[in-house]
Protein backbone atom coordinates (compact mmCIF):
# COMPACT_ATOMS: atom_id res chain seq x y z
CA UNK A 1 0.00 0.00 0.00
CA UNK A 2 1.75 3.73 -0.75
CA UNK A 3 1.78 6.40 1.58
CA UNK A 4 -1.14 8.48 0.18
CA UNK A 5 -3.83 5.25 0.37
CA UNK A 6 -2.23 5.00 3.83
CA UNK A 7 -2.94 8.69 4.84
CA UNK A 8 -6.36 8.46 3.59
CA UNK A 9 -7.27 5.95 5.90
CA UNK A 10 -5.79 7.40 8.58
CA UNK A 11 -8.05 10.70 8.03
CA UNK A 12 -10.95 8.76 7.39
CA UNK A 13 -10.67 6.61 10.50
CA UNK A 14 -9.76 10.05 12.65
CA UNK A 15 -13.17 11.16 11.77
CA UNK A 16 -15.15 8.00 12.18
CA UNK A 17 -13.67 6.93 15.69
CA UNK A 18 -15.61 10.11 17.37
CA UNK A 19 -18.24 9.84 15.43
CA UNK A 20 -18.78 6.44 16.58
CA UNK A 21 -18.70 7.00 20.21
CA UNK A 22 -21.35 9.74 19.41
CA UNK A 23 -23.41 7.49 17.45
CA UNK A 24 -23.54 4.94 20.33
CA UNK A 25 -24.46 7.48 22.73
CA UNK A 26 -27.42 9.29 20.10
CA UNK A 27 -28.58 5.69 19.79
CA UNK A 28 -29.09 5.15 23.18
CA UNK A 29 -30.78 8.44 23.82
CA UNK A 30 -33.44 7.01 21.16
CA UNK A 31 -33.98 4.02 22.19
CA UNK A 32 -34.47 5.10 25.86
CA UNK A 33 -36.73 7.52 24.77
CA UNK A 34 -39.05 5.42 23.70
CA UNK A 35 -38.92 3.47 27.56
CA UNK A 36 -36.97 0.25 25.81
CA UNK A 37 -34.00 -1.23 27.79
CA UNK A 38 -31.26 -2.77 25.86
CA UNK A 39 -28.33 -5.21 25.86
CA UNK A 40 -25.61 -2.76 24.51
CA UNK A 41 -24.57 -0.75 21.51
CA UNK A 42 -20.91 -0.64 20.16
CA UNK A 43 -18.95 0.45 17.47
CA UNK A 44 -15.88 -0.16 15.18
CA UNK A 45 -14.14 1.16 12.66
CA UNK A 46 -12.79 -1.21 9.61
CA UNK A 47 -9.29 -2.24 10.02
CA UNK A 48 -6.79 -0.98 7.21
CA UNK A 49 -6.20 -4.42 5.92
CA UNK A 50 -9.99 -5.19 5.74
CA UNK A 51 -11.03 -1.78 4.39
CA UNK A 52 -8.20 -2.21 1.94
CA UNK A 53 -9.07 -5.98 0.78
CA UNK A 54 -12.46 -5.06 0.34
CA UNK A 55 -11.74 -2.19 -1.98
CA UNK A 56 -8.90 -4.64 -4.24
CA UNK A 57 -12.00 -7.48 -4.13
CA UNK A 58 -15.03 -5.06 -5.39
CA UNK A 59 -13.85 -5.20 -8.65
CA UNK A 60 -13.78 -1.15 -9.32
CA UNK A 61 -17.15 -0.90 -7.35
CA UNK A 62 -15.45 0.90 -4.39
CA UNK A 63 -12.84 3.32 -5.38
CA UNK A 64 -11.87 4.71 -2.04
CA UNK A 65 -12.61 4.50 1.44
CA UNK A 66 -15.12 6.72 1.75
CA UNK A 67 -17.25 4.19 -0.63
CA UNK A 68 -17.35 1.95 1.79
CA UNK A 69 -20.73 2.34 3.79
CA UNK A 70 -19.22 -0.05 6.92
CA UNK A 71 -15.77 1.68 7.37
CA UNK A 72 -18.10 2.67 10.92
CA UNK A 73 -20.07 -0.04 11.86
CA UNK A 74 -22.71 -0.02 15.16
CA UNK A 75 -23.72 -2.95 16.53
CA UNK A 76 -27.47 -2.67 18.79
CA UNK A 77 -28.24 -5.92 20.77
CA UNK A 78 -31.55 -6.62 22.03
CA UNK A 79 -33.16 -8.10 24.87
CA UNK A 80 -35.71 -9.80 22.43
CA UNK A 81 -36.75 -10.58 19.08
CA UNK A 82 -39.33 -8.44 18.94
CA UNK A 83 -37.62 -5.42 20.17
CA UNK A 84 -35.73 -5.49 16.76
CA UNK A 85 -38.51 -3.83 15.03
CA UNK A 86 -38.64 -1.19 17.44
CA UNK A 87 -35.35 -0.07 17.37
CA UNK A 88 -35.79 -0.08 13.37
CA UNK A 89 -38.34 1.78 13.50
CA UNK A 90 -36.69 4.25 15.91
CA UNK A 91 -33.43 4.39 13.40
CA UNK A 92 -35.85 5.12 10.95
CA UNK A 93 -37.49 8.52 12.17
CA UNK A 94 -33.99 9.48 13.22
CA UNK A 95 -31.78 8.98 10.16
CA UNK A 96 -31.66 9.24 6.96
CA UNK A 97 -31.82 5.51 5.56
CA UNK A 98 -30.28 4.25 2.41
CA UNK A 99 -32.84 1.90 1.21
CA UNK A 100 -31.35 0.39 -1.28
CA UNK A 101 -28.04 -1.09 0.62
CA UNK A 102 -29.94 -1.67 3.60
CA UNK A 103 -30.80 -5.29 4.21
CA UNK A 104 -33.32 -7.44 6.34
CA UNK A 105 -31.53 -10.82 6.81
CA UNK A 106 -34.07 -12.23 8.85
CA UNK A 107 -36.35 -12.84 5.57
CA UNK A 108 -35.45 -15.10 3.15
CA UNK A 109 -33.35 -17.25 5.47
CA UNK A 110 -32.29 -20.82 4.84
CA UNK A 111 -33.73 -22.80 8.15
CA UNK A 112 -30.64 -23.15 9.72
CA UNK A 113 -29.18 -19.85 9.08
CA UNK A 114 -30.15 -18.30 12.62
CA UNK A 115 -26.75 -16.65 13.07
CA UNK A 116 -27.75 -14.25 10.56
CA UNK A 117 -31.01 -13.11 11.60
CA UNK A 118 -30.26 -9.38 11.83
CA UNK A 119 -30.99 -6.12 10.57
CA UNK A 120 -28.92 -3.93 9.05
CA UNK A 121 -29.30 -0.28 8.05
CA UNK A 122 -27.03 1.65 6.12
CA UNK A 123 -27.33 5.28 7.21
CA UNK A 124 -26.27 9.16 7.90
CA UNK A 125 -27.53 11.81 9.78
CA UNK A 126 -30.50 13.62 8.83
CA UNK A 127 -30.50 17.18 7.73
CA UNK A 128 -31.93 18.80 11.22
CA UNK A 129 -29.21 16.35 13.16
CA UNK A 130 -26.29 17.53 10.52
CA UNK A 131 -27.21 21.23 10.92
CA UNK A 132 -26.13 21.50 14.60
CA UNK A 133 -22.35 22.04 14.79
CA UNK A 134 -21.56 19.22 17.27
CA UNK A 135 -22.32 17.00 14.34
CA UNK A 136 -21.79 19.27 11.39
CA UNK A 137 -18.18 16.93 11.00
CA UNK A 138 -20.06 14.46 10.46
CA UNK A 139 -22.47 15.16 7.18
CA UNK A 140 -22.75 12.79 4.67
CA UNK A 141 -21.21 9.46 6.00
CA UNK A 142 -22.66 6.43 5.51
CA UNK A 143 -22.53 3.69 7.83
CA UNK A 144 -24.09 0.66 8.95
CA UNK A 145 -26.25 -0.37 12.00
CA UNK A 146 -26.62 -3.93 12.77
CA UNK A 147 -29.48 -4.90 15.01
CA UNK A 148 -30.26 -8.13 16.65
CA UNK A 149 -31.72 -10.08 19.87
CA UNK A 150 -29.32 -11.35 22.18
CA UNK A 151 -29.88 -14.89 21.26
CA UNK A 152 -28.81 -14.01 17.73
CA UNK A 153 -25.61 -12.53 18.76
CA UNK A 154 -24.78 -15.48 20.88
CA UNK A 155 -24.94 -17.90 17.70
CA UNK A 156 -23.51 -15.51 15.21
CA UNK A 157 -20.46 -14.81 17.78
CA UNK A 158 -19.80 -18.82 18.49
CA UNK A 159 -20.54 -19.62 14.93
CA UNK A 160 -18.17 -17.05 14.26
CA UNK A 161 -15.38 -18.48 16.67
CA UNK A 162 -16.06 -22.04 14.93
CA UNK A 163 -14.96 -20.34 12.07
CA UNK A 164 -17.89 -21.04 9.86
CA UNK A 165 -19.51 -18.29 7.33
CA UNK A 166 -21.92 -20.33 5.00
CA UNK A 167 -23.67 -23.03 4.88
CA UNK A 168 -21.68 -24.98 2.35
CA UNK A 169 -18.95 -24.38 4.41
CA UNK A 170 -20.11 -26.27 7.27
CA UNK A 171 -19.20 -29.99 7.50
CA UNK A 172 -21.62 -32.52 6.01
CA UNK A 173 -21.84 -34.26 9.19
CA UNK A 174 -22.12 -31.22 11.79
CA UNK A 175 -25.10 -29.49 9.27
CA UNK A 176 -28.01 -31.55 11.46
CA UNK A 177 -26.64 -30.62 14.48
CA UNK A 178 -26.35 -26.80 13.41
CA UNK A 179 -30.18 -26.61 12.20
CA UNK A 180 -31.66 -28.21 15.60
CA UNK A 181 -29.21 -26.11 17.63
CA UNK A 182 -30.46 -23.22 15.08
CA UNK A 183 -34.29 -24.23 15.51
CA UNK A 184 -33.79 -24.49 19.23
CA UNK A 185 -32.25 -21.00 19.18
CA UNK A 186 -35.44 -19.64 17.56
CA UNK A 187 -38.02 -21.34 19.50
CA UNK A 188 -36.18 -19.55 22.95
CA UNK A 189 -36.48 -16.32 21.24
CA UNK A 190 -40.17 -16.85 20.62
CA UNK A 191 -40.70 -18.33 23.57
CA UNK A 192 -39.03 -15.03 25.30
CA UNK A 193 -40.99 -12.87 23.20
CA UNK A 194 -44.38 -14.77 24.61
CA UNK A 195 -43.23 -14.77 28.03
CA UNK A 196 -42.76 -11.10 28.08
CA UNK A 197 -45.96 -10.58 25.99
CA UNK A 198 -47.55 -12.50 28.96
CA UNK A 199 -46.06 -10.67 31.82
CA UNK A 200 -47.17 -7.38 30.23
CA UNK A 201 -50.51 -8.77 30.34
CA UNK A 202 -50.45 -9.67 33.65
CA UNK A 203 -49.24 -6.81 35.09
CA UNK A 204 -52.09 -4.82 33.24
CA UNK A 205 -54.74 -7.58 34.88
CA UNK A 206 -53.12 -6.67 37.85
CA UNK A 207 -53.21 -3.02 37.66
CA UNK A 208 -56.66 -3.10 36.46
CA UNK A 209 -57.86 -5.30 39.61
CA UNK A 210 -55.84 -3.18 42.05
CA UNK A 211 -57.79 0.32 40.39
CA UNK A 212 -61.08 -1.31 41.25
CA UNK A 213 -60.43 -2.33 44.84
CA UNK A 214 -59.68 -5.85 43.97
CA UNK A 215 -57.97 -8.48 45.79
CA UNK A 216 -55.08 -10.43 44.06
CA UNK A 217 -52.50 -12.75 45.51
CA UNK A 218 -48.94 -10.76 46.30
CA UNK A 219 -46.40 -10.70 44.15
CA UNK A 220 -43.88 -8.25 42.24
CA UNK A 221 -46.53 -6.50 40.16
CA UNK A 222 -49.55 -6.65 42.57
CA UNK A 223 -46.96 -4.81 45.23
CA UNK A 224 -46.16 -2.41 42.30
CA UNK A 225 -49.67 -1.69 41.31
CA UNK A 226 -50.79 -1.12 45.23
CA UNK A 227 -47.53 0.76 46.02
CA UNK A 228 -48.44 3.02 42.42
CA UNK A 229 -52.40 3.19 43.28
CA UNK A 230 -53.86 6.64 43.54
CA UNK A 231 -55.08 8.18 46.85
CA UNK A 232 -54.25 4.36 48.51
CA UNK A 233 -53.14 3.60 51.50
CA UNK A 234 -49.70 2.57 50.92
CA UNK A 235 -49.13 6.29 48.93
CA UNK A 236 -50.81 7.87 52.11
CA UNK A 237 -48.46 5.96 54.51
CA UNK A 238 -45.15 6.80 52.26
CA UNK A 239 -46.13 10.57 52.44
CA UNK A 240 -47.02 10.65 55.86
CA UNK A 241 -43.17 9.14 56.24
CA UNK A 242 -41.77 11.34 54.23
CA UNK A 243 -43.36 14.16 55.70
CA UNK A 244 -42.33 12.88 58.93
CA UNK A 245 -38.64 13.11 58.40
CA UNK A 246 -38.85 16.39 55.69
CA UNK A 247 -37.91 13.84 52.45
CA UNK A 248 -39.49 13.37 48.85
CA UNK A 249 -40.89 10.12 47.78
CA UNK A 250 -38.78 8.58 44.65
CA UNK A 251 -40.91 6.76 42.19
CA UNK A 252 -41.40 3.12 42.70
CA UNK A 253 -39.41 0.33 41.16
CA UNK A 254 -39.93 -3.14 40.03
CA UNK A 255 -37.05 -4.17 42.07
CA UNK A 256 -37.84 -2.54 45.40
CA UNK A 257 -41.36 -4.13 44.73
CA UNK A 258 -39.90 -7.32 44.22
CA UNK A 259 -38.17 -7.87 47.99
CA UNK A 260 -41.02 -6.14 49.34
CA UNK A 261 -43.04 -9.17 47.89
CA UNK A 262 -40.73 -11.49 49.45
CA UNK A 263 -40.76 -9.86 52.80
CA UNK A 264 -44.42 -9.79 53.44
CA UNK A 265 -45.37 -13.11 51.88
CA UNK A 266 -42.62 -14.56 54.33
CA UNK A 267 -44.46 -12.80 57.28
CA UNK A 268 -47.81 -14.49 56.59
CA UNK A 269 -49.10 -12.50 53.66
CA UNK A 270 -50.71 -13.90 50.71
CA UNK A 271 -52.99 -11.06 49.13
CA UNK A 272 -53.07 -7.28 48.52
CA UNK A 273 -56.02 -6.82 50.15
CA UNK A 274 -54.66 -8.37 53.91
CA UNK A 275 -51.73 -5.98 53.25
CA UNK A 276 -53.61 -2.82 52.70
CA UNK A 277 -56.24 -3.82 55.41
CA UNK A 278 -52.82 -4.20 57.87
CA UNK A 279 -51.22 -1.15 56.91
CA UNK A 280 -54.74 0.51 57.42
CA UNK A 281 -55.20 -0.86 60.89
CA UNK A 282 -51.83 0.32 62.15
CA UNK A 283 -51.26 3.43 60.16
CA UNK A 284 -50.11 5.65 62.48
CA UNK A 285 -48.38 3.59 65.08
CA UNK A 286 -46.71 2.26 61.60
CA UNK A 287 -45.37 6.07 60.77
CA UNK A 288 -44.30 7.08 64.22
CA UNK A 289 -41.94 4.02 64.41
CA UNK A 290 -40.56 4.83 60.91
CA UNK A 291 -40.13 8.71 61.56
CA UNK A 292 -38.55 7.75 65.07
CA UNK A 293 -36.20 4.89 63.52
CA UNK A 294 -35.12 7.44 60.50
CA UNK A 295 -34.55 10.03 62.77
CA UNK A 296 -32.80 8.41 65.99
CA UNK A 297 -30.48 6.48 62.94
CA UNK A 298 -29.60 9.47 61.62
CA UNK A 299 -25.62 11.29 63.06
CA UNK A 300 -27.25 11.93 66.90
CA UNK A 301 -24.24 15.06 66.96
CA UNK A 302 -26.14 16.34 63.72
CA UNK A 303 -22.71 16.84 62.45
CA UNK A 304 -23.28 14.89 59.44
CA UNK A 305 -26.01 15.56 56.27
CA UNK A 306 -29.27 13.73 57.00
CA UNK A 307 -28.87 11.19 54.99
CA UNK A 308 -32.75 10.62 53.96
CA UNK A 309 -33.91 13.61 51.67
CA UNK A 310 -35.53 10.42 49.78
CA UNK A 311 -37.27 7.67 50.20
CA UNK A 312 -38.71 4.74 47.89
CA UNK A 313 -42.42 4.16 47.13
CA UNK A 314 -43.18 1.20 49.16
CA UNK A 315 -41.49 2.19 52.42
CA UNK A 316 -44.45 2.01 54.53
CA UNK A 317 -44.12 -1.89 53.63
CA UNK A 318 -41.23 -2.43 54.86
CA UNK A 319 -42.15 -0.77 58.01
CA UNK A 320 -45.48 -2.78 57.93
CA UNK A 321 -42.93 -6.00 57.36
CA UNK A 322 -40.50 -5.12 59.92
CA UNK A 323 -43.28 -4.57 62.37
CA UNK A 324 -44.47 -8.00 61.97
CA UNK A 325 -41.72 -9.85 62.19
CA UNK A 326 -40.36 -7.69 65.30
CA UNK A 327 -44.09 -9.44 66.55
CA UNK A 328 -42.82 -12.99 66.29
CA UNK A 329 -40.38 -15.03 68.39
CA UNK A 330 -37.10 -13.23 68.61
CA UNK A 331 -37.90 -11.59 65.34
CA UNK A 332 -35.41 -9.11 66.11
CA UNK A 333 -32.92 -11.55 65.72
CA UNK A 334 -33.46 -12.80 62.12
CA UNK A 335 -33.45 -9.22 60.90
CA UNK A 336 -30.43 -8.88 59.13
CA UNK A 337 -30.31 -4.85 58.71
CA UNK A 338 -27.81 -2.47 59.10
CA UNK A 339 -26.01 -1.92 62.41
CA UNK A 340 -27.93 -4.65 64.03
CA UNK A 341 -25.43 -6.65 64.94
CA UNK A 342 -23.91 -4.45 67.47
CA UNK A 343 -27.02 -5.18 70.55
CA UNK A 344 -27.31 -1.43 71.30
CA UNK A 345 -28.19 -0.62 68.13
CA UNK A 346 -30.87 -3.63 68.09
CA UNK A 347 -32.09 -2.87 71.43
CA UNK A 348 -32.66 1.03 70.70
CA UNK A 349 -34.29 -0.48 67.48
CA UNK A 350 -36.77 -2.53 69.39
CA UNK A 351 -37.17 0.46 72.06
CA UNK A 352 -38.49 2.44 69.66
CA UNK A 353 -41.01 -0.01 67.88
CA UNK A 354 -42.62 -1.02 70.66
CA UNK A 355 -42.83 2.63 72.09
CA UNK A 356 -44.32 3.03 68.63
CA UNK A 357 -47.07 -0.20 69.27
CA UNK A 358 -46.69 -0.15 73.23
CA UNK A 359 -46.45 -3.80 73.41
CA UNK A 360 -43.31 -4.52 75.69
CA UNK A 361 -43.26 -3.59 79.06
CA UNK A 362 -40.14 -1.56 79.87
CA UNK A 363 -38.88 -4.09 82.53
CA UNK A 364 -38.82 -7.42 80.21
CA UNK A 365 -35.73 -9.03 79.15
CA UNK A 366 -34.64 -10.55 76.02
CA UNK A 367 -31.47 -13.15 75.42
CA UNK A 368 -28.57 -10.89 74.77
CA UNK A 369 -29.91 -7.55 75.99
CA UNK A 370 -27.42 -5.11 77.40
Amino acid sequence: MDRRIATDYDKMSGVLGPMGIKIESLIRDLVSSVGLTIVSVNHRVKSNVSATKKIDGSSGKYGTYGDLHDMLGVRVVTYLASDVDTVVDVLRANFDVDEERSLDKMSGLDPDRFGYLSYHLVVKLDDVRAGFAEWAPFRDVYFEIQIRSILQHAWAEIEHDLGYKSTSGIPAQLKRRFARLAGLLETADSEFDAVSREVADHVERVREAIDQGGDVAVDRDSILALVRTDGGVVGRTDRAIAAGIGATIAPATGSYADTRADELTGVGFTSTGQVASALAAEEAQLVDFAVKWFLDDADPDGEEPFPYTTLPAGVSLFYLYLHKTLQQQDGQWSLDLRGMDHPQTREAFQHIHDAAFRTRPESSERPGDL
